[in-house]
């Protein structure tokens, strides 16, 4: 159950990802985040087809997975998720806004990543490779998301 409603998860954020894409201007940024939201899609994908699971018709925060996955690991995402729903509802963008935008990026990176170094643990050691993989490619994103974020902060403007 814990790895099918990772994979809800993943594809929920994929969504959330995209949505947020759609609102931003600058395209180099809506590249970045489309680009994540894909690595998402591709992560779910990934433990899927490992896995063997299904997890199209998994709410991520049902009862059952709040169970396996822990209630403070969707209670973090939960916030951050409304955090940046907030930031990226503004008509302008603030320094502020876009630390308070890496810090909840980061969270969210944070919290997948353990996730999947969690799950790695109790793979067999052939899928904990691919699954250690994913967290450091999706760290990846995450590094150039925010290397980016910061320079547009230096320059002047994000949106």
């Amino acid at each position: 159950m814990w790895v099918k409603c990772f994979c809800g998860l993943k594809k929920r954020s994929y969504e959330a990802k995209l949505e947020f894409a759609r609102k931003v201007e600058n395209p180099t940024l809506k590249a970045l985040l489309v680009s994540l939201a894909y690595e998402h899609l591709k992560l779910a994908e990934t433990l899927r087809t490992l896995f063997n699971v299904e997890y199209e018709d998994v709410d991520p925060f049902s009862r059952e997975c709040r169970e396996a996955l822990g209630t403070g690991i969707l209670d973090s995402i939960a916030k951050a998720k409304a955090r940046i729903k907030e930031i990226f509802s503004k008509e302008k963008t603030t320094t502020s806004d876009v630390e308070e935008l890496l810090k909840m990026l980061r969270v969210l990176n944070d919290t997948s990543k353990g996730c999947l170094l969690s799950i790695a643990k109790i793979a067999k050691p052939s899928m904990a490779k691919v699954i250690v993989f994913l967290a450091e490619t999706q760290d990846a994103f995450y590094r150039s998301i925010e290397k980016y974020l910061r320079e547009e902060l230096k320059g002047g403007g994000v949106k």
